[in-house]
């Protein structure tokens, strides 16, 4: 029998008695008689008191502390990176955004917001996506047993010109139909089963949005549709992984010609991919409309940069700033030069190193960068506005690639992943056991894993360290995330960059690849519409964006 819920304050003062609401604010349970003293005060009445019987199992607590300062409330919004902070965030990572609101003014009007029609809407999608997903392999099905009596018709016209013998032939060739036909939908019902459980997934996440639209505060439903977001991003990728995994199969019968005793033919199955996309059309703030994102389909280049003259250059790196500035690291004995380009166009200005730099990235605010010094073990602020050098760190070991994460920094030495603060402080180390020195790296925010690359190979790994997967690569240098966190990169033998899938599982094509020439650092601008390619060493190629348009709108239109 189900115990009842016991009233939290008078539990407190040894008087045991039944709850009758809940006060999703305080978060406690209340017996009657704390319910009316509870609305007696004043600094309570605005709180929303939820009826326990009509409740049930739905109650959810959405996370109301900060992930990195775990003693604070997320009190705010910042609609520049679309994220809840607390009030310690503001001044280390949303100093300079112009719209970081309370949540009590972003949760505004939340039930009669776009934000969660867009929400339901795009669960909606989701679920009729994975109807289709269901019928279709339903129909798949009855496309065994619509042609299974096909074949056996052919079977038996055969049969009338070999007479006796044709017996044990035919019953091996119904054998292998059964086997076939056994084995593809035991698949089959087990594709069926992996859609049923994400599409129950999906049906109670909407089912608690729903009920928080209907029970919750603004900031609780509010708290609940930015988690969703994040669940959503593994609901894609296990879509994604299903269209690229799921086959329709069908049985044909091939005739031979030159009939032999001992053979009359075989059935043969034919698979090909049920391709669809998930594209969530969910918008990514309450009261704002932003640009919606689009997956990159193919590249097609634009022009050539037109370097500075005079000079020899052994480019390694690329970075591209949030003003669009070009940042070039030339990595040459004679020419130890940070290069910078305005507007990914014009030359702006140089800034020398006493070393020669590898790597650069860009630090997410302050106009700031930082760049890789190998020679001399260590690493260079600059910044990218005043094109000044900053503060210098030791590293204490050889390092190449360098990205950021939060509010330290990830480089890529020899076998080995170190990891410091913005100070220079020394915080951890992350083994690759790929003894290689590693030439890019990047952070996959997605998945929380780190991406790296050597000469031969590129790895995905949790920051434990632990291998999620492995490929091989021919060339140096090159790699990049879109904000999908799908994975680039350059093959210097192929001429071509080449994609991952954001769990690095299956490789996605990029058409109207062609005009690549010996490509080694590749980097994209903050809008993901051009594509800069350092090719050979020597030059810069840019490369324009295409993308896909209402990707979920065409596929719902096919499946109705």
């Amino acid at each position: 029998m189900e115990s009842r819920p016991v009233c939290e304050p008078c539990s407190a003062q040894n008087k045991p008695s039944v709850a009758v609401k809940l006060c999703s604010d305080c978060e406690e349970k209340l017996c009657g008689y704390c319910v009316d003293h509870h609305s007696k005060f004043k600094a309570f009445r605005s709180n929303h008191l939820i009826d326990l019987s009509a409740a049930g199992s739905r109650l959810h607590s959405s996370a109301k502390h900060c992930d990195v300062h775990e003693e604070s409330l997320l009190d705010f919004y910042c609609s520049h990176h679309s994220v809840t902070c607390c009030r310690s965030c503001i001044p280390l990572n949303h100093q300079t955004c112009k719209e970081v609101l309370p949540i009590e003014v972003a949760s505004r009007n939340i039930k009669d917001s776009t934000l969660l029609q867009d929400t339901l809407g795009d669960m909606d999608n989701v679920l009729k996506i994975l109807t289709y997903l269901l019928e279709n392999r339903d129909h798949n099905i009855k496309k065994f047993e619509d042609c299974e009596p096909v074949i056996l018709k052919q079977v038996r016209k055969v049969k009338e010109h070999i007479m006796t013998q044709v017996d044990k032939l035919e019953e091996n060739i119904i054998k292998d139909l059964s086997c076939m036909k056994q084995k593809h939908k035991t698949r089959i019902n087990e594709e069926k089963i992996e859609i049923t459980k994400l599409t129950t997934e999906v049906l109670e996440d909407k089912e608690q949005i729903e009920f928080m639209q209907e029970h919750g505060s603004n900031n609780q439903l509010f708290l609940a549709i930015q988690q969703q977001e994040k669940k959503e991003q593994a609901v894609k990728i296990r879509i994604e992984k299903m269209s690229a995994t799921f086959f329709d199969t069908e049985f044909t019968f091939n005739v031979l010609k030159d009939l032999k005793i001992e053979f009359i033919g075989s059935v043969t199955e034919t698979s090909t991919t049920c391709k669809f996309q998930h594209k969530p059309i969910k918008l990514e703030q309450a009261q704002a409309n932003p640009e919606s994102i689009k997956p990159i389909t193919c590249i097609k280049l634009e022009r050539e940069l037109q370097l500075k003259t005079g000079e020899r250059y052994n480019l390694t790196d690329i970075a591209v700033t949030n003003d669009n500035k070009l940042l070039l690291c030339n990595f040459d004995f004679f020419n130890t030069n940070l290069y910078i380009y305005s507007n990914h166009d014009r030359y702006a200005t140089k800034i020398a190193f006493e070393s020669r730099p590898y790597g650069v990235e860009i630090i997410p605010k302050d106009d700031m960068a930082v760049v890789t010094l190998p020679d001399e073990k260590s690493l260079q602020y600059v910044n990218t506005k005043t094109a000044t050098k900053y503060n210098k760190m030791q590293t204490t070991e050889t390092c190449f690639g360098v990205c950021t994460i939060k509010n330290n920094i990830l480089l890529g030495g020899y076998g080995t992943i170190y990891m410091l603060d913005f100070e220079g402080t020394f915080l951890r180390k992350i083994k690759t056991h790929d003894l290689e020195d590693i030439k890019s790296i990047y952070f996959n925010a997605n998945s929380q894993q780190v991406i790296c690359r050597t000469r031969i190979r590129i790895l995905g790994l949790t920051l434990a360290g632990d291998v999620v997967y492995t490929h091989n690569v021919n060339g140096e240098s090159g790699l990049t995330l879109d904000r999908e966190g799908n994975v680039y990169y350059s093959d210097e033998t192929l001429n071509k960059i080449l994609r991952l899938s954001s769990d690095g599982n299956y490789k996605l094509g990029i058409p109207n690849n062609d005009n690549v020439k010996g490509p080694n650092a590749i980097a994209f601008n903050e809008s993901f519409t051009k594509l800069f390619i350092i090719s050979r060493f020597e030059s810069v190629q840019i490369y324009n964006c295409c993308e896909s348009m209402n990707v979920i709108k065409n596929l719902l239109f096919q499946i109705s």
